[in-house]
């Protein structure tokens, strides 16, 4: 089983528009109506509410260029009524920042593109698996009883393959210990979807890479230490060596390849030579493989991290993370929040399948009740409910979250860990309570200023 679940994106429900000509001076801008004004660390923040779009303006003079361009004037109205070159490059770099960013359109206000959570499709092909890793949250090891055999799991791909799903994660346990796992892997290539698999790696052989990486869009291959000694005292000994040339192997073969990394209390004194590790399959690919550090350890086997535990935890990888690429946090908030997609769930409300076909609405499974079986419903009925869900429980439903300014770009939080409802049942209306965050999220802040300042220099 992989070290930790982690929430997608989801699926858009359409491209960000893009601008069909260059800007000029008898334009007009049309801006969000919505734009609010945070000022934080001696600069002021332009953020586009309903479009989850956001500037950062270095003084109140670029804001007043921004304030007579949203009242209509025209782009060459404001620049005849600014003096000196200098500030006019301030203002011309200001309408390139607004470009940039799809912050306003030429032609019409941007449109909000909406990340559609209860799209996803998780599986867990079954809860067979040949380790027993003392953090694993489903607690994986024996097969399940009545687990699905494989034509039921090819009924609910071709199911969602027909509602209109594109991507499906593969996960277990260890979906190589399911016996129709390359049949399903075929069925899900030949309805053209793309399809994740997480695995330890363990069972692959250099021919089944090559047999089934064709088959595949991505996969991600769990590596818990730094050599063979840390790994071990999370997984098992004499495989590290293995999983880091199946890595290569897969990347080789043109497939997308991701390793995931859980330290544990009882491996993290080694974490800071994880740079090890990173630089070693780098150079074998050319730098073609994604690394994902755990940062929230989840109820496990025997973990079980308190609050404050998981926040010294964060801090510790973020501190590795820094050592190993000190600029890769910026690039993956920027790639996370595109201009003008807009967030109201953490993608509760994306269905997961259990082994057995229970049914719920986040791939935690086992801290949420089961929403049926897909043996006595057709798939396309949890897909209904799952979209009901994601929409019952998006920020404009929680308190103190409806009247944040960062709504949608923060999305809320995880509904299982940071809401009083805790994945569990709720009602259509209901005000729900975000319990962690009180008001403006300073790191959130944080990252939107130093991630914006990293990725553009007007």
């Amino acid at each position: 089983m992989p070290e930790s679940a982690h929430s997608g994106t989801g699926f858009k429900t359409k491209a960000v528009k893009q601008q069909s000509r260059e800007i000029s001076l008898g334009d007009i801008l049309h801006f969000p109506f919505d734009i609010q004004y945070i000022l934080y660390s001696g600069v002021i923040l332009a953020v586009a509410v309903e479009t989850a779009n956001w500037l950062v303006l270095k003084d109140e003079h670029v804001k007043a260029y921004l304030e007579a361009l949203r009242e209509g004037k025209t782009v060459g109205e404001v620049l005849n009524q600014i003096d000196g070159d200098k500030e006019r490059n301030v203002f011309l770099k200001l309408l390139s920042a607004i470009m940039a960013r799809q912050f306003a359109g030429l032609d019409e206000a941007p449109d909000p593109v909406f990340v559609e959570g209860y799209k996803m499709l998780n599986i867990y092909l079954t809860n067979a698996c040949n380790l027993a890793c003392t953090h694993c949250f489903m607690k994986a090891g024996k097969r399940l009883d009545h687990e699905l055999q494989t034509e039921d799991w090819i009924r609910v791909l071709n199911e969602f393959a027909d509602a209109g799903g594109t991507s499906i994660t593969i996960t277990g346990g260890e979906p190589l210990m399911y016996p129709g796992f390359k049949t399903i892997l075929e069925a899900a290539k030949q309805k053209n979807l793309q399809t994740t698999v997480l695995t330890n790696g363990i069972l692959w052989t250099d021919e089944l890479i090559d047999q089934l990486s064709s088959l595949m869009a991505e996969v991600q291959i769990s590596i818990d230490g730094v050599d063979d000694v840390s790994n071990a005292k999370v997984r098992t000994a004499g495989v590290f060596d293995k999983l880091v040339d199946h890595v290569i192997r897969f990347s080789k073969n043109g497939l997308r390849v991701s390793v995931a990394t859980t330290f544990t209390n009882d491996n993290i004194d080694s974490a800071d030579r994880y740079i090890e590790l990173v630089n070693r399959i780098n150079k074998a690919t050319n730098k073609q493989v994604f690394f994902k550090l755990t940062k929230k350890l989840l109820p496990g086997r025997t973990t079980n991290y308190t609050t404050e535990e998981n926040k010294i935890y964060d801090a510790c990888i973020r501190k590795i993370e820094d050592l190993i690429d000190a600029n890769a946090k910026y690039e993956a908030f920027m790639d996370g929040h595109t201009p003008n997609l807009v967030a109201i769930n953490c993608g509760f409300g994306g269905l997961s399948i259990a082994s057995d076909g229970n049914v719920y609405y986040c791939n935690r499974v086992l801290e949420i009740p089961s929403q049926g079986n897909v043996q006595e419903r057709p798939l396309a009925y949890f897909l209904k409910k799952g979209e009901e869900a994601h929409l019952a429980t998006g920020v404009d439903f929680a308190e103190p979250c409806k009247g944040c300014a960062l709504r949608y770009i923060c999305g809320g939080g995880c509904r299982i860990d940071e809401f009083d409802f805790r994945g569990q049942n709720w009602k259509q209306g209901q005000t729900l309570q975000q319990t962690i965050c009180n008001g403006l999220n300073d790191y959130l802040l944080k990252m939107m200023v130093e991630s914006y300042g990293y990725r553009y220099s007007f």
